[in-house]
């Protein structure tokens, strides 16, 4: 395997994109640093592993606020429906449910 700095800057490139693929999340901040030191030769290599480190993180953390969301919106319509006496919590069959995806539509 060649170095960085002798690769093409495209081979770098899909380089750092590959391995941001598999190991962010997955490794810890020392880690990831020492891989973005392997581009410290070129400013503009490094940068692009700073922003797109920030974009995966920024996107995680979207999608974890998307669950919180869904959470939050199944408990709440748990919770009315129990002021309303109309949930059950082992249902004989699963009419409210769909009724309440109609409605919801």
């Amino acid at each position: 395997m060649l170095p960085n700095r002798h690769k093409s800057l495209l081979a770098q490139i899909r380089d750092i994109v590959e391995y941001l693929i598999q190991k962010v999340g997955k490794v810890s901040q020392e880690e990831l640093d020492k891989e973005k030191k392997k581009y410290s030769f070129n400013d503009d290599l490094v940068k692009l592993f700073e922003v797109l480190i920030e974009k995966y993180k920024s996107t995680v953390k979207t999608k974890e606020e998307l669950l919180k969301w869904i959470i939050r919106r199944v408990f709440k319509m748990k919770k009315n429906k129990s002021k309303k006496g109309k949930f059950n919590i082992f249902p004989d069959d699963l009419s409210d449910c769909e009724n309440d995806e109609d409605s919801q539509m």
